[in-house]
């Protein structure tokens, strides 16, 4: 299943680019950094990723306190993730 799917993936590529060739519409592939929506981009990825470590911080704490309890109390606090 995956073989085809690959292959699908790569004929429909062939397809596209041959239209695109056939328009003259290839991708250009350039990254200005004063573009403003790369900018804006650049700005929004650092509270991603400080809420997110956070996030993953707030679960290593909670798994670390739940190992001085009784037994099973990991247990359920992955109980509500599923």
């Amino acid at each position: 299943m995956a073989i085809g799917f690959s292959v699908a993936v790569w004929l429909q590529l062939a397809v596209l680019w041959s239209g695109m060739c056939k328009l003259g519409r290839l991708p250009r592939w350039s990254l200005d950094w004063r573009d403003p929506r790369i900018l804006a981009l650049v700005n929004q990825a650092p509270p991603f990723f400080i809420a997110s470590s956070v996030s993953s911080m707030a679960l290593i704490v909670d798994r670390i306190l739940a190992s001085f309890l009784v037994t099973g109390s990991i247990a359920v606090l992955n109980y509500p993730l599923f």
